[in-house]
Parts: C-alpha cells; structure tokens; sequence
C-alpha cells in the first residue's frame, strides 16, 4: 500500500464514524471524477460543492469535499449524474473542522435536480461571465472550472491562448506580470523556449519515435512542426508554453516549463 492510499485509508476511517446527515449540495463549477489509487481495490468517486446546507439548515459557501468508495463498474453512472450544475440531495457522514476544508463521506443519493431557490439563485450567479481588463492583453474572462482567465493574444505575430492561473486572491495580477515581461521580449523568449524543446526533445523523437520509413528529424524541421496553442502564466513566476506536435509524437503535447527569473528549464511530452 502505497502513501496515498494509506492516507485515503486513514481519512475514510474518521469519517465512518460519524453520523449520517443529509446533505443539499450545488455541484459546480466541476462535476464528479473517479479514480482509483495503486493498492486498493475500489474506486474513489468525488466532487466539490460549491455551496450546500445540512438538513433545512442555512447555506454556507465554503467548499465541501465529497467522497465515496465504488466498485469500478458503478463509477460512471454516478459521473453521468453528478453533472456541473446539478443540486442534489444525498445521506453523508459530514466533518466540518475549523481552519480545515469540510469533508463529507457519501452513503446515497436521495435525489438530483433537487429544487432549492437559494441554491439555484446561487448557481444562476456563478454563470454569469466573470472579467479583467488588462492594459496590454484586453478583457480576460475566468474559467472556473480551472481558475485562470483566458484572452486570445498574438504571439509573435500570430494568435495564441493566454492563461492567467488566478487560484487565490491577488494572483491575476501577479500571473498577468509574468505575461507582460513574457511579450516585452517575444523573440528572444520564442527563440529560447524553441532550442530548449528541440535540445531536449529531438533525440527522442529520432531514437524512439520514427514511424515506418520515416528518416531523422532534422532540428530546422522538428522546430518548423511545432505549433504554439497556448501560454500559462502563474503567479510564482512559473509558464508554461504547450505546442500542438504536428504529428512528431504521434499526437501528443509539446510542453515547454520555466520561471520568467531562470528561464525555460523543462521539455516534455504529455497526452
């Protein structure tokens, strides 16, 4: 049994417990995901609620962490219900601790599409578009199910997805930071971010990733297939620059890593 799962082990058993209660809870921005961890023989199926209530209770808005054990058959059904957007109402053995995220270990589902005006009004709030307006990159709209802002920006002349990861109070601006000393010297950025992936990923792709018949890769054309969708920036200073791989991996990724203070330090393959 590996750490993860001794600490899953560990979590569940504090909240077996504990009595069961029922649970109203918005499901949003995310849905329910599964998983399942080396060592164990089930299935965990979560998601977290955005807002929720105990009984008639009031709503708190604080997430709650919801979790559940299945048999690996029964986790896609429950993912197909569990859906973004949905308020449903289920029996959970509930743990709110000060200072910590609130945890709730599921029994049933008593009902989905449950009416509840607070919650619905709640929900009706969240989708509303959320903006920033940048100086340099125009209006930014959040992802939620993400937590960064996106705006389509030019990259060196051409179109590019910018991402603004925004976890926590006060990390727009920081990671929009990172963004304008990126673009205040596209081409030596481009130029480093390009010879670091070619360094690190052209022996690769000619010692393990030749297709049938296909010659060598030379580094001039390994470049040229490279294609730029995406920018992330984050607050610490990290980016992330993610080609489209024109076929060089067979579909997968590029991914170039790096900090604005020491430079692009990482090329990987992913997807």
């Amino acid at each position: 049994m590996d750490d993860a799962q001794r600490r899953q082990e560990e979590s569940f058993a504090q909240l077996a417990g504990l009595p069961v209660v029922e649970i109203t809870c918005l499901i949003f921005p995310n849905g329910a995901g599964g998983w399942h961890l080396p060592g164990g023989s089930l299935w965990t199926l979560g998601f977290t609620t955005t807002a929720w209530r105990q009984g008639s209770g009031s709503v708190c808005r604080e997430p709650l962490w919801v979790r559940k054990l299945l048999n690996e058959a029964d986790v896609r059904p429950h993912m197909q219900r569990l859906e973004p957007g949905a308020i449903v109402r289920i029996m959970a053995r509930l743990r709110e601790n000060a200072g910590e995220q609130a945890q709730a270990l599921w029994e049933d589902v008593k009902a989905v599409d449950v009416v509840d005006t607070e919650l619905q009004a709640i929900l009706a709030e969240l989708r509303q578009p959320v903006t920033h307006q940048d100086d340099l990159f125009g209006v930014l709209t959040l992802d939620r199910q993400v937590d960064w802002y996106e705006v389509e920006a030019q990259w060196c002349g051409r179109p590019v997805r910018l991402r603004a990861v925004a976890n926590n109070a006060g990390d727009l601006e920081k990671s929009l930071q990172v963004g304008h000393l990126l673009w205040a010297d596209q081409t030596a950025w481009a130029l480093r971010i390009r010879d670091l992936a070619v360094a690190e990923l052209l022996p690769l792709k000619n010692s393990s990733w030749l297709g049938d018949d296909e010659v060598d890769v030379s580094p001039s054309a390994f470049e040229e297939r490279m294609n730029l969708e995406s920018i992330t920036v984050c607050p610490d200073g990290q980016f992330e620059f993610s080609f489209g791989d024109g076929d060089l991996f067979w579909g997968h990724w590029i991914q170039v890593y790096g900090t604005v203070q020491d430079g692009p330090q990482r090329a990987d393959i992913v997807g």
